[in-house]
Order: structure tokens, then sequence, then C-alpha cells
């Protein structure tokens, strides 16, 4: 959050403290505990029926300023999967609760999501890799960002906040939309 906030226009909460605590139950990840600025706003999805239409678009094109913002973002690490500092990234959909890479490139990526995918169904990738092309390119995302992580004032028609980032890094540009889906 501190790297977002301090490289674009974003409206994300100021970090005021991080503790580390013990590891996960398993003992892989440690944990941290994170004290963050409280941000006054309703979640898109209760917002959205109170805002007038011209609200509703003013409220879209931020998001949509706010995405290429992000998009924008120089990567210290050009093509790889990784944080914003570099290290390990974590998805839910990915890894539940786990640490992975960072990794060099999407072609890696996407042979480590397959092996995955096999790991869960028992059924051969190998369909699945034909649709996956190792040329798109690595750009920053929020990795989460749904209607429950944008605050909005409905009144001003105004995101006043994005929260949420654990899951933010560098990921290929379609994670963000692919996500979103399910």
């Amino acid at each position: 959050m501190s790297y977002v906030r301090a490289h674009t226009s974003l409206p994300v909460p100021r970090v005021l403290g991080i503790e580390l605590a013990e590891h996960d139950d398993e003992g892989k990840n440690e944990i941290a505990h994170l004290t963050m600025e409280f941000i006054e706003g309703d979640p898109w999805n209760t917002a959205w029926p109170k805002m007038s239409e011209a609200h509703r678009a003013s409220v879209v094109g931020q998001v949509r300023g706010f995405v290429a913002e992000l998009r924008a973002l120089p990567q210290p690490h050009p093509g790889w999967i990784d944080s914003c500092s570099g290290g390990p990234a974590m998805d839910h959909r990915v890894e539940y609760g786990d640490l992975f890479g960072p990794i060099a490139s999407v072609s890696l990526f996407h042979d480590f999501l397959l092996q995955r995918f096999e790991r869960h169904t028992n059924k051969t990738a190998e369909g699945r890799q034909a649709n996956l092309k190792d040329h798109y390119p690595v750009v920053f995302s929020h990795a989460d960002l749904s209607a429950n992580h944008i605050l909005i004032d409905p009144t001003a028609g105004k995101v006043v906040g994005i929260i949420d980032w654990e899951m933010a890094g560098f990921w290929p540009d379609y994670w963000e939309y692919r996500k979103a889906l399910f």
C-alpha cells in the first residue's frame, strides 16, 4: 500500500504500523498484522444504488484512471511475477494463504498454474495450456479489485478509498480481469 500511495494518486489508506506475528498454522508463512487509517466510505456495491447516473459515470471513470495508473508503475524486475517488493507473491486463488515465487516469466507462471490444476483435478492441463500465451505484458495489479474493496462517497460520486492490497504485485495483464470473473 505504501508503494502505491507513493507512486500514484490512488486513495489508499496510510499504513500506521506493521506487527509481525507467529507463523501460520502450518509453520510456513509469517503472519503480519497491519494497522491503517480508517477511510469513511461505502463499498461500491452498496453505494451504486444511491448514486445519480452522473456520479456513476464519474466513479467508473475514476476507477478506469486508477487501473491505468497501476498498470503504468515501473517493474523493478521486468517480466517477473512477484510482489511490489520483488519478493514472493500471494493469491488465494493460486495457493490459498501460501506465498509463491517470484517467478521469472509468464511462461513459467503458466506452468506453475497448470501444475496446480493437475494436482487438484486429476486431469491433464494439456488442453488448458493451448489457451495460454506466453507473451502477456506483466503489469502492477491490485489482484483483488472488487466492489467490496472500492470505497465511495455516494453523495459526491467520488472514490475515497481502495483497500485490501495483500495480493497486489506484478501479474500478467489479464490477471485482474480473469480473477474478477470467479
